[in-house]
């Protein structure tokens, strides 16, 4: 098996374990591989983590369209990812009637022969929301500014 298919999405909420749930549907298209999505969470979204690969060519990053990577609603909240139509890639972490943190980085220059490691961490804990490509070479921290 070729390592570039691997994928793996994982949702980790350090507050607990969690339970498998089953697909994001949109989020499927654009994987290294279709396969069951294993997504670990507990009831809150206070703190957690995303990763997940995008096999090579499934994301088009400069073509100035709209591709929803994820949206996710679990108790407390929701959790969205898009490449937007400037060309960025964008999570959103919203905590429902505390506020809302958006953290973006300029996906225009990523290879489209090259397969992409994503990864975003949030934490009331830490007041921060990270959004990471490729390891460090995309980077970015925005500070948390509601408190639970």
């Amino acid at each position: 098996m070729d390592l570039t298919f691997l994928v793996l999405i994982i949702i980790w909420l350090i507050s607990g374990s969690g339970v498998l749930v089953f697909g994001i549907p949109l989020l499927k298209d654009y994987l290294k591989e279709k396969k069951e999505l294993k997504i670990l969470k507990h009831g809150d979204i206070r703190e957690g983590r995303i990763e997940f690969g995008v096999g090579k060519g499934k994301v088009k990053w400069n073509d100035n369209r709209e591709t929803v990577l994820f949206n996710i609603t679990v108790n407390g909240g929701n959790l969205f990812m898009i490449k937007d139509k400037d060309n960025k890639l964008k999570f959103s972490h919203i905590f429902v009637g505390k506020g809302r943190t958006d953290v973006e980085v300029d996906a225009f220059n990523l290879p489209l022969d090259e397969s992409h490691h994503i990864e975003v961490r949030w934490s009331l804990k830490e007041k921060k929301v990270t959004l990471c490509v490729d390891g460090d070479k995309l980077k970015v921290e925005k500070p948390i500014n509601y408190t639970i």
